[in-house]
């Protein structure tokens, strides 16, 4: 292990007392780091429910994100990953026991819609709208990046339910919204198999990859796809297909 991820926002230095992270604060903890020869390599954004919802706490949310990434530049951490997707209404419907008895995640497609009839994945809001909100934030947000020196890279939908919006296509569309060599993917290899298996996980690291868009790789492993049987449990790194 040579580094970590900051996985909670509100583990940054300042994102819970105001709202952005403190700069001084963040090469502090750096620094701290360094000492026992780590680095951090990437830092999840706050949220901005509010913007998306059209509240007007929401310019301010916005204005947070942006001095984050400012702070990320100045402390010269490479990656920012935004939170996009909201709360799936199922994240997933149980837990799955495996070999030596370790217990992990798993997600039955038929039982989540049982348990929650119409959409599995719901903004809240007009998909339209929340699509323009989505591709506003980055219009915003990716010139600070850019400036900044930090390279913003999106998490696929997680479940990959059929209607989330960050599937092959959906990383797509916001990659072509706001192109820049700082806009690019966080590829999860786990997600994306839960989501078509092995091909679709292969099309895509070669499609993406080879237009030098995945800045970060989530390496986990996974048995079942919902394209194949509908469902998927996460188990170690060395077990599963």
């Amino acid at each position: 292990m040579d580094g970590i991820d900051i996985h909670n926002p509100l583990n940054v230095p300042g994102v819970k007392e105001r709202g952005y992270a403190d700069p001084e604060k963040l090469a502090r903890m750096k620094r701290k780091l360094q000492a026992a020869n780590l680095n951090i390599y990437r830092v999840t954004l706050p949220e901005t429910p509010n913007f998306f919802r059209g509240k007007p706490e929401g310019e301010k949310e916005v204005e947070n994100l942006c001095k984050t990434i400012m702070a990320l530049g100045e402390a010269s951490i490479p990656i920012a990953r935004p939170l996009l997707h909201g709360t799936p209404g199922v994240f997933m419907t149980h837990i799955a026991e495996h070999r030596g008895g370790y217990k992990m995640r798993a997600y039955d497609l038929h039982a989540a819609k049982q348990r929650q009839p119409g959409r599995l994945w719901d903004p809240k809001i007009p998909v339209e709208e929340y699509w323009s909100r989505c591709i506003e934030l980055y219009g915003t947000m990716v010139p600070v990046a850019e400036d900044s020196g930090v390279k913003i890279a999106l998490h696929p939908s997680d479940p990959p339910v059929p209607e989330a919006p960050f599937t092959t296509e959906g990383w797509r569309r916001i990659l072509e919204a706001v192109p820049s060599k700082n806009n690019g993917l966080l590829y999860c290899v786990g997600t994306r198999y839960e989501a078509g298996g092995t091909r679709l996980m292969f099309e895509e690291i070669q499609r993406f990859g080879r237009e030098g868009k995945i800045f970060e790789v989530h390496l986990r492993n996974v048995k079942g796809s919902l394209l194949a049987s509908g469902r998927f449990e996460e188990v170690a790194i060395d077990d599963g297909t």
